[in-house]
């Protein structure tokens, strides 16, 4: 959950259905502080693939780098979550434990600032970056001039399991975005390209973490809650497990330290 949206607390529906979720055994976790910086750089620097489905997004870094990174000291960093916290308490009434960045932008400090400040793990590392390259593509973008369906997806180096940062704090590393603004005639390639996933994970005893935004798979692009439906069945069927990320943090043993990727 973000906890001051726009700079603005939740209030009235959202947050009756926020504690609906929570009464009903949900885990919320804290997404960023206001959601609402540059470029999405307000706990690091957001990743190439995602600066790619934003408008004018690699310029913006290009021309505020220096200044973004003024405000990525361990101590801004460390006001901001302590902000969060506060606006997650006062407006739910529970402490979060994990955390995930906006536009996954990550700095070696923001990890160190979580864990100064009690959060237990972080999932802001995406592992199969082709579902980004994929909005991209459809938004008719390419990179280096090549199209993105040639490159491939997933990232080295970064393991498909919980992982433990140099500071201390568990990594739960997100597979990828599957269900950005679907329509019918995208739910088989989607599905196809998820289950793809999972089955690799599966066989390597991993965790599967899936993104989503609510907002690009609701109304007209409901189409994609039909990828999470055939997800699920094919879990299922496989005997996959359910459970928070709490639970699969506890349930693995996260003291063998995994390499950990290079972080700016």
């Amino acid at each position: 959950m973000v906890p001051i949206p726009g700079g603005k607390l939740i209030t009235g529906e959202w947050r009756r259905a926020l504690g609906v979720a929570i009464d009903d055994g949900h885990k919320l976790e804290m997404h960023g502080l206001s959601h609402s910086s540059p470029a999405g750089c307000e706990f690091g620097i957001t990743p190439p693939f995602v600066l790619d489905v934003m408008k004018d997004g690699r310029k913006i870094i290009r021309k505020s780098k220096a200044e973004i990174e003024k405000e990525l000291t361990a101590v801004k960093i460390g006001e901001k979550l302590k902000r969060g916290l506060e606006a997650f308490k006062g407006s739910l009434g529970v402490m979060p434990k994990g955390f995930r960045s906006p536009c996954l932008a990550v700095h070696k400090n923001m990890f160190v600032a979580l864990k100064e400040n009690g959060f237990s793990f972080d999932s802001s590392i995406a592992i199969n970056t082709g579902g980004w390259r994929y909005m991209a593509k459809h938004q008719g973008l390419k990179y280096l001039n090549r199209d993105y369906a040639d490159l491939e997806g997933w990232a080295k180096g970064i393991p498909a399991k919980p992982f433990i940062h140099g500071c201390g704090l568990v990594e739960v590393p997100i597979l990828s975005e599957y269900t950005w603004f679907l329509r019918e005639n995208d739910v088989k390639r989607q599905v196809d390209i998820a289950i793809k996933d999972l089955d690799r994970v599966f066989r390597a005893r991993g965790v599967f973490v899936a993104l989503s935004h609510f907002y690009a798979l609701t109304g007209e692009f409901a189409a994609g809650l039909k990828v999470y439906e055939k997800i699920f069945n094919f879990a299922r069927k496989k005997g996959i497990e359910f459970v928070t990320m709490e639970e699969a943090i506890n349930s693995w043993n996260c003291s063998e330290r995994a390499p950990v990727p290079e972080i700016a």
